[in-house]
């Protein structure tokens, strides 16, 4: 249910909070030491002291007292009050400045580029062979323009295509994910299918904006290339792709979290899809159907939803114990396994998620499904090199903006004009 709670908590999480991130680079040096007697933990709910105490059972060394502090994330109170401490950190005393801090993907790289975070390779003392089994879309997310990865993540979240097993069976002749994935490869296949469940009466997505992180997320070029606003070619490809589906009825046409788009888990049984990660289908989908109602395959795009880092901050005095803690939550396999048995996380180990596998690993509420292969094929073949500190406020604008567009009520042109002048509203300094 926490994970739940983090999901609609970033639905409060509007861009206008974000601007309270940090947009200038800190004056401290890139400094750490060991040997520190409290280590204060901050995050904005209690999932990661929960991952480390409860589904691990890790213990810290006896002579640190661990702090953990939990501050409410909702209007950019967590993001103001790290912002300030860190700001802060070479004022305060060892005992009461920031050791670690958890981060979402979403603001990750307002933190590194304003140079708050410490490099876990060369400053906490993990290695390329410790942190090999990591996936490599957490790596690209949490490094900076020279490549130094700034933070470690605990689970991995890609995106599965999670489709209706009564309507497949019914459509298709058949609910075996192999074979449903023969028809969603590639956007061709799927507007096949789309035409298909049109015939029988269904519609293929409840949201007009189901299909965004699997565009946005392939795009070759970021957002902001030489302080010049950037679009890149595959989110033109996703307007004219939601356009048509809009048009040709093979979209509801809600919106994420609104009713439209959450009845169709339930209530609303003709939606055949939905893209989520295994949060959403654990935590949202579980209570709105029946286990073996719905099953899992990869789609025609590699994406992901959500997550977390693990960031040591700058100025703290428990590298040591920060680098036994990082090995633990994202290193070592068997303590991954455990985390997955514990709490159904999939875990950002790729050992430990090929051995899950092999030892017949399902999900009850899939059907029974053996889900590993899938997870692992989706989050290996992710690459998030072209990710900026503009991306959620760019991304949230792209999309009120084409939503016009999309349905019919605006021109293309009138909505890019209406796009550039947000952006530039939002952020001047850009060209």
């Amino acid at each position: 249910m926490k994970k739940l709670l983090i999901c609609l908590m970033a639905m409060a999480f509007t861009a206008s909070s974000l601007c309270a991130a940090p947009k200038k680079k800190v004056n401290n040096a890139n400094y750490c030491s060991s040997g520190g007697k409290v280590l204060n933990i901050y995050s904005y709910n209690e999932e990661f002291q929960n991952v480390v105490m409860d589904n691990l059972g890790y213990e810290f060394p006896e002579n640190v007292t661990v702090e953990w502090h939990t501050i409410p994330f909702f209007d950019g109170n967590y993001l103001n009050t790290i912002k300030d401490l860190l700001n802060n950190q070479n004022k305060l005393s060892d005992d009461e400045k920031i050791d670690l801090l958890i981060i979402e993907p979403d603001y990750i790289k307002h933190f590194i580029n304003a140079g708050y975070l410490l490099d876990v390779k060369k400053d906490i003392g993990l290695s390329d062979e410790d942190m090999k089994n990591q996936f490599q879309y957490t790596k690209d997310i949490a490094s900076d323009n020279k490549g130094n990865i700034c933070g470690v993540s605990w689970m991995v979240t890609p995106s599965m295509f999670i489709y209706r097993r009564s309507i497949a069976k019914e459509v298709l002749g058949t609910d075996d994910p192999d074979e449903v994935q023969a028809y969603v490869s590639s956007w061709d296949g799927m507007d096949h299918l789309a035409e298909m469940l049109k015939g029988e009466g269904y519609e293929l997505f409840a949201g007009f904006d189901e299909t965004f992180r699997a565009f946005s997320q392939s795009k070759k070029t970021p957002w902001v290339v030489n302080n010049k606003i950037n679009i890149d070619p595959a989110l033109k490809e996703w307007v004219e792709h939601s356009r048509k589906y809009i048009d040709k009825g093979y979209n509801k046409g809600g919106v994420c979290w609104d009713y439209t788009w959450m009845d169709g888990m339930s209530g609303g049984r003709n939606i055949f899809a939905y893209y989520g990660a295994d949060w959403f289908i654990n935590y949202v989908m579980n209570f709105s159907a029946a286990p073996g109602e719905w099953g899992i395959c990869m789609g025609p795009e590699a994406s992901y939803w959500g997550g977390s880092f693990v960031c040591a901050a700058k100025g703290t005095d428990n590298a040591d114990v920060i680098k036994d803690l990082l090995l633990k939550i994202s290193c070592d396999e068997e303590a991954m396994k455990k985390l997955c048995g514990n709490s159904n996380t999939i875990p950002n180990n790729k050992a430990a998620v090929k051995t899950l596998d092999e030892e017949g690993y399902t999900s009850e509420f899939l059907g029974d499904q053996k889900v590993m292969q899938y997870y692992y094929r989706q989050a290996d073949s992710l690459r998030q090199t072209a990710t900026t500190e503009y991306d959620l406020e760019l991304n949230n604008l792209f999309m009120t903006e084409m939503k016009e567009y999309i349905f019919g009520n605006v021109s293309i042109s009138v909505a890019l004009e209406n796009f550039y002048e947000a952006a530039y509203k939002e952020f001047p300094e850009l060209k």
